[in-house]
């Protein structure tokens, strides 16, 4: 059975300039705070309100996160979904506030980070999407 959960943040940054942040992989260096190294793919895409990618590899299984940016008054809110299986009893409540944290934790830090972004920033570089 799928688990599912959310983590948001709202930021004064313009969606395209998070959703640069988001898929500009060399930016996550600037932002995630996060030092391991995974592999994903992209199963959904639609600048600059929606991404989405599913893990190739390792836990938890049948992993899969959504990230849309919606517009919130003058703001844009970030809302970072996972759903994954459960697959080992008694694990899934565990598994998920760890991601509910870490998600959160990356909404907050892309949307500071946007905020004040530097001129170095890779995302800054010209990109197409």
């Amino acid at each position: 059975m799928p688990h599912e959960i959310e983590a948001t943040a709202t930021t004064y940054a313009a969606p395209e300039v998070i959703f640069k942040h988001l898929f500009v992989a060399d930016s996550w260096d600037e932002w995630a705070a996060f030092w391991a190294r995974a592999r994903h793919e992209v199963v959904a895409y639609d600048p600059p309100r929606h991404c989405g990618y599913v893990a190739l590899a390792g836990l938890p299984r049948g992993y899969r996160v959504d990230i849309t940016l919606e517009p919130h008054g003058v703001n844009t809110l970030i809302r970072w979904r996972a759903s994954f299986d459960g697959r080992i009893p008694g694990t899934a409540p565990l598994k998920g506030a760890m991601l509910r944290r870490r998600f959160g934790s990356f909404a907050r830090r892309v949307a500071s980070h946007a905020e004040r972004c530097e001129p170095g920033c890779p995302a800054r570089l010209p990109v197409e999407f």
